[in-house]
């Protein structure tokens, strides 16, 4: 006896994951119901003209009653199929048949063979949505669909993000801003190399099978705008140690000298001298100094923009006399001779006049109106300026140091010390 087709018509219409369902109740000894397979039409094309069977299931215990499920394809679901989580992310959820989803995208689905008409492809990554073009495709998610529907189609849940993303921070080891810009792009088959420049790094970071992030880190100015190098940072005041040489100011000749001279015996003569040296030593440190900091990818620039201070070096000097005298007589011979040098101090100068102490016995000498005669002198008259003194000495800052860091970016860090030698030997 067969059994009068019933229809339960199931309104679950304008959500995510259903479509306009119903079934019915149909008598399952027909051979016609059967070899039903799922995807057939509905018998009544004229009310259910989009309706396919989709899902068959007992309603009887007896089996004799079976329920068919018919469903529509759906169609214009981007009208409604949307949700937003917290202004991150759309999601796009499709009921799509089996038979058209390949996971290939746009491209890949006009070059297959044979092409499938009404495929349901992917668009490139980052393609806005068409109702919220400020997100963009990122990837697709193949859930299964409610049991009902399952034979015939799945669930796509299609992820849109935003296409890119720019975070802009502070960077505390540059003393300014970087600017990171993430970018979602088409997945590459093979990976990209890092491209690094002074400042700025692009690198790609793999998503999945629909697409990876281009990631862009770049300094930048209080404007937004690159930053062009060099660029100096704030600069450090401290104190720094430092060792000079000493200051040679003057020298002078100082002498002693005897003479003698009687009827009945020879005369005599002798002299005696020692250096008298005026040294200056250089005020103590630690010296107030500035430390500048460089930002730049060209580190050999700053450094010969900012030279090392040159210090002069001390010279190994000697000051020197000599001098003889003699006298012949009836009464006997006397003599006398000196050859004497002593190494100047380790120190600087400019030109120096080496001075004579009063009494000067360099010239001609009379004693109690007798010329001293027979006696020859010769002696250091000066010593030349000190290579580099000028410059040194009237200069009031002096760079001890530099230092030389890498960075991230490519870019080096050049620390320039330099210090305050003003007065260093003290007020002339």
């Amino acid at each position: 006896m067969s059994i009068s087709l019933q229809r339960y018509p199931v309104f679950d219409v304008a959500t995510p994951l259903r479509d306009l369902v119903f079934y019915e109740v149909v008598d399952y000894n027909l051979k016609a119901n059967r070899s039903a397979e799922y995807g057939r039409p509905h018998h009544n094309t004229n009310n259910y003209p989009n309706h396919s069977l989709v899902y068959i299931t007992p309603h009887d215990k007896e089996g004799s009653l079976y329920r068919f499920y018919y469903a529509a394809n759906r169609s214009n679901q981007d009208d409604y199929n949307w949700t937003l989580n917290s202004g991150e992310q759309l999601v796009r959820t499709y009921l799509i048949l089996r038979s058209l989803y390949y996971e290939r995208s746009v491209q890949e689905a006009a070059a297959a063979s044979p092409v499938i008409n009404g495929e349901f492809t992917f668009p490139l990554a980052g393609t806005p949505d068409v109702r919220f073009p400020s997100y963009g495709f990122a990837d697709d998610t193949v859930a299964a669909a409610p049991e009902e529907l399952a034979g015939l189609y799945i669930v796509v849940q299609r992820r849109f993000i935003e296409p890119v993303t720019v975070d802009i921070k502070w960077s505390t080891e540059f003393d300014s801003y970087i600017k990171v810009t993430k970018e979602i792009i088409p997945a590459e088959v093979n990976p990209s190399v890092p491209i690094n420049v002074a400042g700025k790094t692009i690198e790609i970071t793999q998503g999945n099978r629909f697409h990876d992030i281009q990631i862009t880190t770049e300094l930048i100015d209080d404007s937004g705008n690159a930053m062009a190098f060099p660029f100096e940072k704030d600069v450090i005041p401290g104190y720094e140690e430092a060792n000079f040489p000493a200051k040679l100011e003057s020298i002078i000749v100082r002498w002693a000298w005897a003479y003698a001279d009687s009827a009945t015996a020879a005369h005599s003569y002798s002299e005696d001298y020692y250096f008298d040296f005026k040294i200056t030593k250089p005020r103590q440190g630690p010296y107030p100094a500035t430390i500048r900091r460089f930002v730049t990818d060209d580190p050999e620039s700053i450094q010969a923009a900012h030279p090392l201070g040159i210090k002069p070096s001390t010279v190994i000097e000697s000051i020197g006399i000599v001098y003889s005298w003699w006298n012949a007589g009836t009464e006997g011979n006397s003599t006398a001779a000196v050859a004497k040098a002593q190494e100047i101090p380790d120190t600087i100068h400019d030109y120096i006049e080496v001075q004579v102490s009063d009494p000067d016995p360099s010239g001609a000498v009379e004693l109690n109106g007798v010329a001293l005669e027979n006696r020859t002198l010769r002696r250091t008259l000066s010593l030349p300026k000190t290579p580099n003194y000028d410059e040194f000495v009237g200069a009031s800052k002096f760079i001890v140091k530099h230092n030389l860091q890498k960075l991230p970016f490519d870019l080096y860090e050049v620390s320039v010390v330099e210090i305050d030698i003003t007065d260093l030997y003290g007020t002339p």
